[in-house]
């Protein structure tokens, strides 16, 4: 099942992804680096919109 991935980032800024499929969610989870299992898995590859 995909979902929404809600993210804050350390700048502040929140970030909605879309479409985020289970297993994208689950490595963010148990990655030993989140910020580098992001730019790998996530970053580009899912729409988004900024919340705030």
């Amino acid at each position: 099942m995909n979902e929404l991935l809600d993210i804050e980032f350390g700048s502040g800024g929140v970030y909605r992804y879309s479409d985020v499929p289970d297993s994208a969610f689950n490595g963010l989870l148990s990655a030993s680096s989140k910020g580098g299992y992001f730019n790998e898995y996530i970053r580009d590859r899912f729409s988004y919109e900024k919340l705030e």
